[in-house]
């Protein structure tokens, strides 16, 4: 009787081309997955941080300025100073948890906005007294190459920036 020694040359390529094909499947899906994260990451914390400097605004009585620079990427929010108090230049506020480049934060993970119905840059108020934006029909589109857009919106009625 003759003893199995062990698999032959053919066997084992075979089981590396297999495993290859299924580590190429979960790659492009892990892929794709990150991609979508990134994308709705990137939308929720722009709401959120829109959200939070219509908050500060509010809390401290001075309008928001919200500016954004679709070319690229990039968005800033500035509270503006009452003209009681001097200068009229607004400053930089920085949302909780945030590192500015060059005062703007950098949406960054490949990821295009769009506005519409507005310029670039994209300058948006918030009046604290009136609890309204200046431009509330803004659209801001977020894409990301194989994943579906996603939309924020100012809601006319609460000012509250919303997801689409």
């Amino acid at each position: 009787m003759k003893k199995n020694q062990g698999f032959t040359l053919i066997e084992l390529v075979m089981v590396i081309a297999i495993m290859g094909i299924l580590f190429s499947l979960a790659y492009s899906s892990y892929s794709n997955q990150n991609n979508r994260l990134n994308l709705l990451g990137s939308v929720d914390k722009m709401r959120t941080q829109m959200n939070w400097a219509r908050n500060y605004a509010i809390r401290r009585e001075k309008s928001c300025i919200v500016s954004i620079r679709p070319s690229d990427g990039k968005y800033q929010f500035a509270v503006k100073n009452d003209p009681d108090d001097g200068e009229e230049v607004p400053i930089t506020i920085v949302p909780p948890g945030e590192i500015l480049t060059d005062d703007m934060v950098l949406i960054g993970n490949n990821i295009e906005i769009e506005v519409s119905d507005c310029d670039d840059p994209c300058v948006l108020t918030y009046d604290y007294l009136t609890e309204e934006w200046d431009n509330s029909a803004v659209k801001i589109n977020f894409s990301l190459s194989g994943q579906p857009s996603q939309t924020l919106g100012i809601d006319a009625s609460t000012g509250r920036v919303n997801v689409e």
